[in-house]
This record gives structure tokens, C-alpha cells and sequence, in this order.
């Protein structure tokens, strides 16, 4: 619903929409996308990746999917980001041509957020921050199996520990593993109960 909003005909929409799915898609932090370049993006061929530059300027490798790379070479194209001379410039700019700012990526937000509360109330929860697409990507890793350690890479974390809060805050996962782990308890009564012959010569055994 949130991703139906902007209008993408228009050069703001199709920039505002790139970036709403690329948060999503790519589960990056703000700061991280506000450093973007189109050097980040490689999605001539496949595998289609960006590289994002995380806290302590920590460099990780993130897949993108065919859509999404689809969106951004039409960004590109329209921007004219694809060529050289551009390169090196923020890859969602400002009408100024700055990189956005914090304020502005949220503000940005918000705007969708009540045009897509507007269409459908009781869709879109309270409190949503551009951090609950980050959060809301995590969980759909987790649900689809991927391993915690694999997603702490994905997310940039330098701990699993960090990224175990996503598996903490879903009972359905301490449910799952805490199956995974039960050891069923065999109460049937075993045949040596009552057998004097059988349990005579279990203790001739011992001796």
C-alpha cells in the first residue's frame, strides 16, 4: 500500500518510490542511503548488488532483486545518473541536487504513510519510521528460514546478538525452536519390570 502512492510518472514520484523500495529491499539504514552513489549500484548484470558503507565505514555487499534493479536503471536513465560525469553524485538527491537529509527521508515518509492511511485506515499501524522498513525486511528473512547469522551480514550488525531481537520479539520462533528441541519421554514399561528370570541374569552380569 505504501509502495502504491507515489506517482510514478512524475520525476519526484518515480525518485521517491526508488527509494522507499530500495529502503525496503535493501533493509539500509538512512545514513546509508543518504551516501549512495550510482558507483554503489551494480546492476548492468547479474548478480544485481549494491555496496553500502555502514557504520565505521564498514563496507558490505547487499543482492538487489530484479525488480527493484529494474526500477533503479529506469531512475537512472531518467536522471541521467548512468553517465560517467554523474557518477559520483548522490544517487537521491534534492531538487538543490544535495544529498536529502535525515529530516527530508522522513519527511518523505510520513507524506506516503498518511496518503496510504488515507486509502485503507486500518492497514497502516501508528508510529511507522523509515528504521520499521529495516525491521519489517529482518522479519521476512527470518520467516522464510534464513539462518541469524546470515541476516546479521545482510543487516550490517556486528553482532548476532544484536539481530537475535527479531527472533525474540516473534513467540512464534520460541515456539519452533522449543519444539525443535523436545525429546519425547517413552512411558511405556519396560520388559524387564516384573521378569525375575530376565533381571537374575542382568545381576549375574554386574558381578
Amino acid at each position: 500500500m505504501l509502495l502504491k502512492q507515489p506517482n510514478r510518472i512524475t520525476d519526484q514520484g518515480l525518485r521517491d518510490l526508488c527509494l522507499l523500495s530500495f529502503m525496503y529491499e535493501s533493509a539500509a539504514r538512512v545514513q546509508e542511503i543518504i551516501d549512495l552513489t550510482p558507483t554503489s549500484l551494480r546492476i548492468s548484470d547479474k548478480p544485481y548488488v549494491v555496496i553500502l558503507h555502514g557504520k565505521g565505514n564498514k563496507e558490505r555487499i547487499v543482492p538487489l532483486s530484479d525488480s527493484i534493479s529494474c526500477l533503479l536503471n529506469e531512475y537512472l536513465r531518467r536522471f541521467g545518473l548512468n553517465r560517467r560525469e554523474n557518477s559520483t553524485k548522490p544517487l537521491f538527491p534534492n531538487p538543490q541536487h544535495n544529498p536529502l537529509t535525515r529530516n527530508g527521508i522522513n519527511n518523505m515518509l510520513i507524506k506516503y504513510l498518511k496518503m496510504a492511511k488515507q486509502e485503507n485506515p486500518g492497514l497502516i499501524p501508528n508510529g511507522l519510521s523509515c528504521h520499521s522498513l529495516r525491521h519489517s525486511k529482518a522479519m521476512g528473512l527470518l520467516e522464510s528460514g534464513i539462518e541469524l547469522i546470515h541476516i546479521r551480514d545482510f543487516l550490517g550488525h556486528k553482532s548476532v546478538i544484536t539481530t537475535e531481537i527479531y527472533a525474540r520479539v516473534n513467540p512464534k520462533f520460541i515456539f519452533e525452536a522449543v519444539k525443535s528441541a523436545y525429546v519425547e519421554i517413552n512411558l511405556e514399561v519396560p520388559v524387564w519390570v516384573g521378569n525375575k528370570v530376565l533381571l537374575e541374569k542382568l545381576r549375574e552380569l554386574t558381578k
